[in-house]
């Protein structure tokens, strides 16, 4: 048994929940277990190529996952793909990429989130990372976690020396931050492109080094309700973008909105931002250096992002 999650100041903290190890080898043979059940074929039938699978599986079908304190890890050049996550059930799920050269792809989390961890953890020590097409939409709630922040939806550990990239990602109404990848101030880095955030506390998008950045994508702010439970410290208490002491980060063609909270972009330390287009509303604070940007911000969806857990999963690699 292992449990593995973080905390907005980087230390780790018990899950109120026991988190079941499984191998990335031992869960593609449960896939291939569960589509063979549901469509009715032998698993010989289901072809396994590159830890994916496919064959049996249409681009109109997809897995589904009850999650029920799982952690599933994903080492060196495997990818995850086409599930649907149902959290529906209050239970924990988090996915923990170990190794460099790997995919998240097409990914649904169904339902409220529940409890203190993370759903997705990065640890790679080298290689490139790619996150794509996932859909972390219905928010989060705090109640059941002994943390003072609850949830968070993405955390790029510091442990980490990796290159990760977010794809076409939607994530809303985490506490504890949507993206949470300051650690790259230190090593690796990351990029975001066509990404969609909001009410997500602490911050949407928080990194911090040279190498990163922001293209296509939208933060902001409103006051949609998630769920019950947070104590005072509501899903919306955050900045749609964060910067930690390194950068410049660069954003381009992005969009931002603070709602009620104070400032809609800001840096820490010596952190620096070069907002180089898009648009804003609200006030920044720190060294933000802007060029040509607007203060009428298109906040909808970006184009090709999922709109809901099913939308992300069924989606053809």
């Amino acid at each position: 048994m292992a449990q593995e999650s973080s905390t907005a100041d980087r230390t780790e903290s018990s899950t109120s929940e026991r988190n079941t190890v499984l191998t990335r080898r031992s869960y593609v043979q449960s896939i291939i277990a569960g589509a063979a059940t549901r469509l009715g074929i032998t698993a010989g039938g289901v072809t396994k190529v590159g830890m994916t699978v496919v064959g049996a599986l249409t681009a109109e079908e997809y897995e589904v996952l009850k999650a029920d304190g799982q952690m599933v890890r994903i080492g060196e050049g495997e990818t995850f793909e086409n599930t649907l996550i149902d959290l529906t059930r209050g239970r924990s799920f988090t996915l923990v990429v170990n190794g460099g050269g790997s995919v998240i792809r097409n990914i649904g989390f169904k339902g409220l989130c529940r409890g203190s961890g993370f759903q997705i953890l990065v640890t790679a020590s080298s290689g490139e990372v790619i996150v794509e097409n996932l859909y972390l939409g219905d928010g989060a709630t705090k109640k059941g976690s002994g943390h003072e922040y609850g949830p968070g939806a993405i955390f790029c550990n510091n442990e980490g020396d990796s290159d990760v990239t977010f794809r076409y990602c939607n994530v809303q109404g985490y506490p504890n931050s949507g993206f949470y990848c300051s650690d790259t101030g230190d090593s690796g880095s990351v990029t975001f492109e066509n990404c969609y955030g909001k009410n997500n506390g602490v911050a949407t998008f928080h990194c911090a080094g040279p190498d990163d950045s922001l293209r296509n994508c939208v933060g902001y702010n409103d006051d949609t309700d998630y769920g019950p439970g947070y104590d005072g410290f509501t899903e919306r208490n955050g900045y749609p973008v964060w910067v930690g002491s390194s950068g410049p980060v660069t954003i381009e063609n992005s969009h931002f909105a603070a709602g009620a909270y104070p400032e809609t972009l800001r840096t820490h330390g010596d952190g620096s931002i070069d907002f180089e287009s898009g648009s804003y509303s609200g006030t920044f604070r720190g060294a933000v250096r802007t060029g040509t940007v607007a203060t009428d911000p298109n906040l909808s969806i970006p184009e090709g992002v999922p709109k809901s857990a099913e939308e992300a999963a069924i989606e053809s690699t």
